[in-house]
């Protein structure tokens, strides 16, 4: 059934906040989407799944967030690949010249590296 949706089992938020972050979004509650999406580890999903994680990402975080987010996933070596460019642009649109220089390094090491 549509409409509605109702409360979620607290198992639906820890086995898929991909989903849950989707509904939080549809009940306007960016801050816990937010905090759902940053409990997912992007590299261990597949690529489709990493698609829609950072879309839901810029759904529920202004740039700055996204930007700080994908920052902290740089740092500890867990940004996948495909990503590194939003993040180059990301941190353009920011003024942020070392990061930009680092992300844009990173997309394309992952071109020249890729299988």
């Amino acid at each position: 059934p549509h409409g509605h949706l109702p409360s979620l089992p607290p198992s639906v938020l820890t086995h898929n906040p991909l989903l849950a972050a989707r509904l939080a979004l549809y009940s306007h509650d960016t801050a816990l989407a937010r905090r759902l999406l940053e409990t997912v580890a992007p590299m261990a999903l597949p690529a489709a799944r990493r698609r829609q994680w950072f879309a839901l990402l810029a759904a529920a975080a202004p740039p700055g967030e996204r930007f700080a987010i994908l920052g902290r996933l740089h740092e500890n070596g867990a940004l996948p690949a495909e990503l590194a460019g939003e993040y180059a642009s990301l941190a353009l649109q920011l003024g942020d010249e070392q990061a930009y220089r680092t992300a844009l390094a990173s997309a394309r090491a992952a071109t020249r590296g890729g299988p």
